[in-house]
């Protein structure tokens, strides 16, 4: 099966050459939905959404505006929609729609599409994983982010499973505004660790190359949900066998990162115990994070089970 492919080379680098070396496309064009790898075909369409998802935070579903654009362009042609940073309870109205028009929805993978990483980590980081573990720790626990509020469009007035700016990106409905559900998630995570009884340090609005060099002083990265429950922070420093400690959710990968990245719950009140586990084990943490990222998060075994998804749907039509 061969495929035309619109899609933004940029946030697909990571993945480019091995889709030339799978031979699956025929042709590239600009990318036609909104930070959506669209591959063409006369059988069948497939989607990657490379979009953040959305934090728990926000007491709302993953908006189904791409799903939406996406049934309305292939109009009843079966479909399969790659979502990156899946969660069984964000994503159950996308899963609805996909369903509902001959579409189905496939848990994915993802990578870090900003030029810091591309340009300057990725090449070096091997490099750089020696540095970090041969730092010496100052740290307990260490967070680079803004803190600042994060806000969420609220739902379209014509229809809820969308959110009003997603109407307009979107070109499904006029974009009448509705405002914005704000919230201050990285505001209570930074105070929560002031207030802990770890050496916590806090450094924002530096050059990456900066952050990076910061966090090799520290035991553990914590990556604080923004607009979704986790960030590049995962991958930026889970590349460097650094320990990267997740907050609590079921977003995932198509293979799970659960046994490989420590997940905490700070929602009970024994959460600096878990931390303080976890601190007691960084290294073994920052080794399975590593193996997870170079077993199942590199290019070419991202873009094989891409293409074995693929053929399997099609072995199913």
């Amino acid at each position: 099966m061969k495929f035309d492919a619109c899609l933004d080379p940029s946030r697909f680098w990571f993945i480019l050459e091995e889709l030339y070396k799978a031979d699956i496309i025929d042709n590239f064009y600009h990318e036609t939905i909104r930070k959506t790898g669209c591959f063409y075909s006369k059988k069948f369409n497939v989607y990657i959404d490379t979009s953040d998802g959305i934090n728990d935070d926000y007491g709302l579903q993953d908006p189904c505006e791409r799903i939406l654009a996406i049934v309305k362009e292939t109009r009843g042609k079966p479909f399969l929609f790659f979502k990156n940073y899946y969660s069984p309870t964000l994503c159950s109205n996308i899963e609805k729609v996909a369903s509902e028009n001959n579409g189905k929805v496939i848990p994915f993978f993802y990578w870090d599409h900003s030029d810091s990483f591309r340009y300057y980590e990725w090449s070096i980081r091997k490099e750089l994983t020696k540095k970090s573990k041969m730092a010496k720790k100052i740290h307990d626990v260490g967070m680079c982010a803004r803190i600042e509020k994060y806000k969420c469009p609220l739902p379209s007035m014509y229809d809820p499973r969308i959110s009003w700016k997603g109407a307009e990106w979107f070109g499904l409905y006029p974009a009448k505004d509705m405002g914005y559900v704000e919230i201050d998630t990285r505001l209570e995570f930074f105070e929560k660790f002031l207030k802990s009884r770890f050496n916590f340090h806090h450094i924002t609005n530096v050059p990456f190359e900066k952050m990076l060099d910061e966090s090799m002083k520290w035991k553990a990265v914590f990556d604080p949900p923004g607009n979704a429950n986790v960030s590049f922070r995962m991958l930026e420093h889970g590349w460097l066998a650094q320990c990267v400690i997740l907050r609590k959710s079921d977003v995932d990968f198509a293979v799970s990162w659960k046994p490989y990245f420590p997940e905490v719950n700070f929602k009970v009140s024994n959460w600096e115990d878990q931390i303080g586990t976890i601190l007691s084990e960084k290294e073994e943490w920052g080794e399975k994070s590593l193996h997870y990222l170079e077993t199942y998060c590199n290019p070419k075994y991202i873009v094989d089970y891409f293409v074995q998804t693929i053929n399997e749907f099609e072995g199913c039509l």
